[in-house]
């Protein structure tokens, strides 16, 4: 425990409370509330002012006091959307995102609570501050949560969201990946490998949205561009996730067409499985006939395919974990910043064919 014996020792000619500390310091009740409780998460610098203006100031600890001054609930808000729930019946990512937040948030005191916020006419007009939480945290981004993020990110409230940088979020509130960067360096790979004719899928809906999709016909147009390829060799193509066989349809169309693809890039590894399964279906051999790749979230994703799967590998659990670290930064006003852009790696397997020999 941190010794406080010269705070107890001194008298103060007044009573001094917690916010006499906080101003003399400049720091938030909460960010001297985890000094003075030994409670972790901020830098030796940090906790030698806090007790320097706490001898100086003469100010005697009272935890109850303290924890009512700072009005924190210690609770981090988890705000899943219909996205959420479509890929925890399809995919790994919200579970992983989960376990890892629920992991930080352990680690410096905090609990999470799971909310959902699926879009509606009244949930979008009566945008509220959080009552429940110190601070929210968005593994998805899209219509159906879109405005509210950018409601609390204006109004200054601690909001995490995973995802691409929103353009009015000068202070980067965000965990990100590279999704620009990870594609492109796929559809590059695919090319060098002797592919002609990439499809790459993006789940979207009217209802949902995806923040994604634009980001990406930018990444085929520059990638068309720069190797001055046709149009025709990198081609984008959506499904719905909420409209059951929809992916199943695109891919049949796509297979029986006269130019078929020598190349898939599928999003998931649900949407993944669904492309072995309409290649084989369809007479076809993976990679003989059509080289796959899929994003995949859990490291061992796409091990179990036959062949395995070639994969670029996100890990949703250090997302999750990071963003619990970064919204306790946010909450707390802490020294301690952590990593937002998260590593990927690709993990080539024998789903892809070198074309060229």
């Amino acid at each position: 425990m941190i010794n406080l014996r010269k705070c107890e020792n001194m008298i103060p000619t007044k009573k001094v409370t917690i916010y006499d500390v906080a101003e003399t310091t400049g720091l938030s009740i909460a960010t001297i509330s985890r000094v003075l409780n030994n409670k972790g998460g901020y830098s030796e610098k940090t906790k030698t002012r806090v007790l320097d203006a706490c001898n100086k100031l003469g100010f005697v600890p009272n935890n109850t006091a303290i924890n009512l001054a700072s009005k924190k609930t210690k609770t981090i808000g988890l705000s899943l959307t219909t996205n959420d729930y479509y890929d925890n019946i399809e995919d790994t990512y919200t579970l992983r995102f989960l376990k890892g937040a629920i992991s930080s948030a352990a680690r410096y005191g905090y609990d999470i609570l799971i909310e959902s916020h699926i879009a509606s006419d009244d949930s979008q007009k009566q945008l509220k501050l959080p009552q429940k939480y110190d601070g929210a945290v968005f593994p998805h981004l899209s219509n159906s949560n879109i405005q509210y993020v950018e409601f609390l990110l204006k109004s200054g409230f601690p909001t995490v969201y995973a995802g691409s940088l929103l353009p009015d979020d000068p202070k980067h509130h965000n965990i990100y990946a590279g999704y620009k960067e990870y594609k492109r360096t796929v559809l590059d790979m695919l090319l060098e490998s002797g592919h002609k004719n990439i499809i790459v899928l993006e789940n979207y809906s009217y209802s949902l949205g995806n923040t994604n999709v634009p980001l990406l016909q930018e990444v085929i147009k520059a990638f068309i561009y720069d190797n001055n390829l046709p149009y025709t060799a990198c081609q984008l193509v959506l499904y719905d996730i909420t409209m059951p066989n929809h992916l199943t349809k695109q891919l049949s169309n796509i297979l029986s067409s006269p130019n078929r693809p020598d190349a898939i890039y599928a999003p998931s590894t649900a949407s993944a499985n669904m492309v072995y399964t309409i290649i084989n279906k369809m007479g076809y051999h993976i990679p003989k006939d059509i080289s796959v790749i899929g994003t995949v979230h859990s490291p061992n994703d796409g091990e179990s395919f036959l062949p395995p799967l070639s994969t670029v590998f996100i890990d949703a659990y250090e997302m999750g974990k990071d963003a619990a670290k970064l919204i306790i930064h946010y909450i707390e006003e802490n020294d301690e910043h952590p990593i937002q852009k998260i590593a990927y790696e690709i993990k080539q397997r024998e789903s892809i064919q070198n074309r060229n020999e």
